[in-house]
């Protein structure tokens, strides 16, 4: 054990205090990532991932912007699924 990290003994198990590991990069985020998709493209992702991804979707890009993004299972490779970038929704007059 280093100067970087201590460990400690707590009634569910142990667990290490860490200095100077890097916080992830914003670029690795599923908002940057959807962000960058223009309409027609779309990625592969972990099924596991499926609710995270759609969370990013309702509660950034479908209430806060005119980006519109669509996310399925079918026809993709088991324990996959594929966020799509579709049309942009229209705004209306007043909304903004």
């Amino acid at each position: 054990m280093g100067d970087s990290e201590r460990n400690y003994i707590t009634m569910n198990g142990m667990y290490t205090v860490e200095r100077n590991v890097p916080v992830p990069n914003k670029e690795d985020t599923w908002k940057s990532k959807l962000d960058a998709l223009q309409i027609g493209e779309s990625f592969i992702f972990p099924e596991v991932k499926r609710n995270s991804v759609r969370q990013n979707i309702s509660g950034y890009f479908h209430r806060l912007t005119a980006k519109r993004f669509t996310v399925s299972v079918k026809g993709q490779t088991a324990g996959t699924a594929r966020v799509w970038r579709i049309e942009d929704a229209e705004v209306k007059e007043g909304e903004n």
